[in-house]
């Protein structure tokens, strides 16, 4: 007598994101391609040092955002992911690297030998600094 044909189990679905997963995402995705078109298009000659000050600023907010990513991961899975593309990071410019104890940084080399880096437990405000608030504000009165 032969065993009757059974099916295999069912695969079970991926989860499902959530809206601030893929709000996250979308905002890294789009300062992804303001970064990237930022460093490809040059700099005009004569360009202030209050708009270097806000490029500056602006580059430091990509990387704080790369940041929450890999944030958002460890709350849901528990610990680190291995690159940033497993946080949903899109951006190959943006560099990852675990350090011992749960610790992280995320870099970005901007040409020039100079690398922004945002170090994982630093506060928004001492990263990205008040530059750009006080620049904007200048604009703005």
């Amino acid at each position: 007598m032969t065993a009757p044909d059974v099916p295999p189990p069912p695969v079970p679905l991926p989860a499902r994101s959530g809206r601030g997963t893929r709000v996250v995402a979308g905002i890294a995705v789009l300062a992804t391609a303001w970064v990237w078109g930022a460093l490809l298009v040059p700099t005009p000659k004569g360009v202030g040092k209050r708009d270097r000050d806000v490029f500056e600023a602006e580059l430091k907010l990509g990387l704080y955002l790369q940041a929450q990513a890999i944030e958002q991961f460890r709350a849901k899975a528990g610990r680190l992911p291995a690159t940033l593309a497993e946080a949903g990071a899109v951006d190959p410019a943006y560099e990852y690297a675990p350090t011992p104890g749960g610790a992280y940084t995320v870099s970005l080399r901007l040409g020039g030998g100079r690398t922004l880096e945002y170090a994982s437990g630093t506060p928004a405000g001492d990263f990205i600094g008040s530059r750009l608030r006080d620049v904007l504000r200048a604009e703005n009165p």
